[in-house]
């Protein structure tokens, strides 16, 4: 689960990273803050969910081919499915979060000579 956490992370963050420009563009032309925070949170909580129904879909349709590698855990035990999509929601809105906070802390005209 753990290098699920930081692959989930790392992508998040580089791509609101690489909204940088598009931020700062945003906030020179009068965005507020809270509104551009809650635009790319809102997106890659999206994405995320999007990605854990598919991934929570496709555990219970091919749950049988790997049950041979679950020890002691039925195949659909809701508990540890919950919580693993619980956590992974959880990673999302870290890396939405952090990145979009420390780029709209950013003065925009240095946002936008960023690249």
């Amino acid at each position: 689960m753990c290098p699920t956490a930081v692959g989930l992370y790392g992508m998040i963050a580089y791509s609101v990273g690489r909204r940088t420009s598009e931020i700062g563009v945003r906030m020179a032309l009068g965005a507020a803050r809270t509104r551009v925070l809650w635009m790319i949170f809102r997106e890659a909580l999206t994405l995320t969910v999007i990605g854990s129904i598919a991934g929570l879909v496709l555990t219970l349709a091919l749950g049988r081919f790997v049950s041979s590698l679950l020890y002691h855990t039925p195949l659909s035990d809701p508990t540890t499915l919950g919580f693993t999509s619980l956590l992974i929601l959880l990673v999302a809105s870290i890396a939405g979060f952090v990145p979009a906070a420390r780029a709209t802390r950013i003065d925009p005209m240095v946002a936008l000579r960023w690249e």
